[in-house]
């Protein structure tokens, strides 16, 4: 192999690292809400793209106090206060659990 083929073989498998998942190599389903809590913040939103290192939600608010967690968690119109930030990129390596709501990034615009 030559230096040339070794860069394009390098420049493209650098790109398709870069690229959103769409195997199913993970347990989340893009165009679901999901609230995350990450080592210092929470956020709730819909995940649009997943990579090997981040989640990207869309219509994503940071969320300062679920008040009863089990309580919001099934009916997320009880959060107490949050932050309407639209799209949020969470590090993966952050992410303490994750556990799927049902509209609470509607409800925080």
């Amino acid at each position: 192999m030559n230096k040339l083929e070794l860069i394009k073989m390098l420049l493209c498998e650098e790109s398709q690292a870069q690229t959103a998942k769409t195997d199913n190599h993970h347990p989340y389903v893009i165009g679901k809400s999901y609230h995350v809590r990450a080592v210092t913040y929470a956020t709730a939103g819909k995940l649009k793209a997943v990579y090997d290192k981040e989640l990207v939600f869309e219509n994503a608010s940071w969320v300062a106090d679920t008040g009863r967690f089990n309580e919001y968690v099934k009916d997320t119109s009880k959060v107490s206060e949050n932050e309407f930030v639209g799209e949020i990129i969470v590090s993966r390596d952050a992410i303490v659990d994750v556990v799927e709501i049902s509209g609470a990034y509607e409800k925080t615009k």
